[in-house]
């Protein structure tokens, strides 16, 4: 296996009129699982192309382990069936005519290989896929998470130093997703393989990175552990693209109160040092601030905890628990609720820990630092 280095990676069409990837620059460890996520458009496809030599960027540089393999400035660029590198697409890309058997061994005997080292192979990925007794059949006769282990397979076979994947579960059910999500990071895990894959599907990126690129319009927005980006979102587009439900966010403004910062909401004023920011916000300042459906409780959890008497607008019965869309004022919101049962048109008191609240500065959206996360004293100092 081996690591992979994007440098300032630059991809136009048209003539420059249609920027792809825009100055794009990361690294991925050897043996990592990295996802490159994003809208649709945001060049994550394009990239990942470009990694495996399918298309030539404008400008940039990508190295595969210590060799590059692209460079417009050395004027390097080596074919990509010289890359060792293997992708899996979303559409599933197998021979119709062909067995199971038979699509696992093709890119073998395109390699010329020993007829045993063939078998030996394709035997082995088969077992370790679970696929063994579906190696007579043909891809019409498989269900679409069977294809998809067979598409895996065939990159599998290969031993390349680096997996490609694009969007590999899209055509999956539900169901399906989940089970082959799981095989495949029990493979990579396994197997100790450089894995990239994208995505546009935010749990699939939590569940499976070990580090996520999310990109937007060409550029990345941020880049980090899947509980970083949680956690620590660098701006309003990450904090609202990361988190199912999503983020709730309400605009406040910064005013002095008797020699204390407050940030005013609408339905709630909190004191800015009780949010634990590690950065003094100027009077008049405007903020967003955002707060995830899990940490609104139906009980306290701290003497600093803020009340919000709201209405129960809608519920979502998730089983075990219940996402919970109230009105508070004029603002609405979601909540995770795991309390007693609800009714549409109902009271409800929820409690939210000032701690978790965001802080995003306007028109900017970049977030405000927290002095737990480094910046500043100890988190204790934030009450006096």
């Amino acid at each position: 296996m081996a690591s992979v280095t994007v440098k300032n990676l630059f991809v136009s069409y048209h003539r420059g009129r249609t920027i792809a990837v825009d100055h794009v620059s990361f690294a991925v460890e050897d043996g990592k699982f990295c996802v490159l996520l994003g809208p649709s458009g945001c060049g994550k496809t394009t990239i990942l192309h470009c990694i495996a030599g399918l298309i030539r960027p404008t400008s940039g540089e990508i190295i595969i382990g210590e060799r590059v393999v692209t460079s417009t400035e050395k004027n390097i660029f080596v074919r990509p069936q010289e890359r060792n590198v293997a992708m899996v697409f979303q559409e599933y890309a197998l021979y119709p005519n062909l067995t199971v058997r038979e699509n696992l061994a093709f890119p073998l005997e395109c390699q010329r290989l020993p007829k045993k080292e063939i078998a030996a192979r394709v035997q082995s990925v088969a077992e370790l896929l679970g696929i063994t007794d579906l190696l007579h059949r043909r891809p019409a006769q498989l269900s679409g998470g069977q294809r998809q282990r067979v598409a895996l397979g065939r990159a599998l076979v290969r031993q390349p130093t680096v997996f490609l994947l694009d969007e590999p579960l899209g055509n999956l059910d539900a169901q399906l997703r989940v089970q082959v999500r799981y095989e495949l990071k029990r493979i990579q895990r396994q197997l100790r393989a450089t894995m990239i894959y994208v995505t546009h599907d935010q749990t699939e990126a939590l569940t499976l990175a070990d580090k996520i690129v999310l990109l937007r319009s060409g550029k990345i927005e941020q880049e980090g552990s899947p509980q970083e980006m949680y956690e620590k979102p660098a701006n309003l587009f990450v904090a609202g693209f990361i988190g199912s439900p999503p983020m709730n966010f309400i605009e406040g403004q910064v005013l002095t109160c008797e020699g204390m910062l407050l940030i005013d909401a609408g339905i709630f004023k909190v004191r800015a040092e009780a949010l634990g920011i590690a950065k003094n916000l100027a009077p008049g300042t405007k903020v967003m601030l955002g707060v995830r459906p899990a940490d609104i409780n139906a009980r306290p959890s701290s003497p600093q905890d803020l009340l919000l008497p709201a209405i129960v607008d809608l519920l979502e019965p998730l089983g075990d628990s219940a996402v919970v869309h109230v009105l508070s004022g004029n603002f609405k919101f979601t909540a995770k609720w795991e309390g007693g049962s609800l009714k549409p048109g109902g009271l409800v008191s929820l409690f939210l820990n000032p701690r978790k609240i965001h802080v995003f500065t306007l028109p900017d959206g970049m977030r405000v630092s927290k002095i737990e996360d480094g910046a500043a004293g100890r988190a204790e100092e934030a009450f006096p």
